[in-house]
């Protein structure tokens, strides 16, 4: 019988610190990346959470690429966390075993808008393009995979990468999520009136809306072993297909995800939830955990210190899941004061320590898609 494919190496870089450990620690002590910020187009104020470009550029150092024309911010970033998950796992990258798999949302989406830059290197705003100019420089055999499935691309990507494992096509899968905050992705959400001018407050009864953020995270998941930090235990994606950009106001897909993923499975010791601060998505994350009888599990949320990453959210957010896994150790949501009383979930309020074994990851998107996943402690 194959085991559970297991994550065995993890990595983070965001405007909070270089690696899993420093920004992990962070949170612990409750910084937040995020700052005001303006922006001149519509005379937006807003928050957000940018990683420094001379940050950057100094773990760029760490391990620098060759010559890749005009690297982007983005690219920068997808290869400072590929680097890392090589080197910390001592992976040959030219093992024909080796899958890499990236989750974006909008990638170099500065690309459509560098006049400079447009003729000559246009073709890398195509996810698969840069993605491609990445894997090849780093040595992999095999072309990479790209996923992007608005909020829930990096979640996808994990399942996507155990169902890869599972069919015995490969060994080892590196997962490498990004995005990067613009005033093209800014006004976006500005057009829907979901943009915060303040650091947002998940599940709190008065939450206003969205803050963006900079992050690159990732993973890799190896199969038939249970020498790793947590094991894969069930997942699944669902669509309600109920509106464009707004959730379902019955939280259907979510609530169907998260019953077929726990099915047959031990109920989680926490949630490490989507939490976007937003009116709608909250309620409707709310809602499916009480109509599923998880009320009374625990919720975490990241969205107050490190932003909505986008792309990077599944992925860094699972990280953390399981690093509070491990640890035996729960914090409190970020701008968390009061809970809405229509919809009384138990939001994480201070820190505390406890044995936990199990955990699940939701997330929800545009267009309707939901993802659940959950995991279990390997040590």
């Amino acid at each position: 019988m194959n085991l559970p494919s297991c994550i065995t190496e993890t990595c983070v870089y965001s405007p909070l610190g270089a690696g899993t450990t420093a920004n992990y620690e962070s949170v612990l002590s409750g910084k937040t990346a995020l700052q005001e910020s303006f922006s001149g187009i519509r005379n937006t104020h807003y928050f957000a959470a940018r990683i420094k470009d001379a940050d950057l550029d100094n773990w760029l150092q760490q391990s620098p690429p060759p010559s890749i024309p005009d690297i982007t911010k983005f690219e920068k970033m997808c290869w400072i966390g590929l680097s890392d998950l090589l080197k910390s796992s001592g992976i040959d990258p030219a093992n024909s075993r080796n899958l890499v798999i990236f989750s974006s949302t909008k990638g170099n989406i500065t690309q459509l808008v560098d006049e400079k830059n447009r003729n000559e290197n246009f073709q890398r705003f195509n996810l698969f393009s840069s993605a491609e100019t990445i894997t090849k420089r780093l040595g992999f055999f095999h072309p990479p995979q790209v996923i992007s499935n608005a909020c829930i691309s990096g979640l996808i990507g994990i399942l996507v990468a155990n169902r890869w494992l599972h069919s015995g096509s490969f060994d080892n899968v590196f997962l490498i999520g990004a995005d990067i905050v613009t005033d093209f992705v800014l006004q976006g959400f500005q057009s829907l009136l979901a943009l915060s001018d303040h650091a947002c407050t998940p599940f709190d009864k008065n939450r206003s809306g969205i803050n963006l953020g900079e992050a690159v995270a990732g993973m890799v998941i190896r199969r038939n072993t249970n020498k790793g930090l947590c094991s894969i235990i069930s997942g699944n994606v669902t669509n309600d297909a109920e509106h464009i950009s707004s959730p379902s106001r019955t939280s259907s897909g979510l609530i169907d995800s998260i019953r077929k993923t726990l099915t047959g499975n031990d109920l989680p010791d926490f949630i490490n939830a989507h939490g976007t601060g937003t009116r709608y998505n909250d309620e409707a994350e709310a809602r499916a955990f009480l109509q599923t009888g998880l009320s009374n599990c625990p919720v975490l949320g990241l969205k107050g210190h490190f932003g909505h990453t986008l792309g990077a959210a599944g992925i860094l957010e699972t990280i953390f899941g399981i690093e509070c896994m491990r640890k035996g150790e729960l914090f409190p949501v970020a701008g968390f004061k009061e809970g809405d009383e229509a919809y009384p979930i138990n939001v994480q309020k201070k820190r505390i320590s406890l044995p936990l074994q199990h955990f699940l990851k939701s997330a929800s998107g545009f267009g309707g898609c939901n993802a659940t996943a959950l995991f279990r402690n390997s040590a």
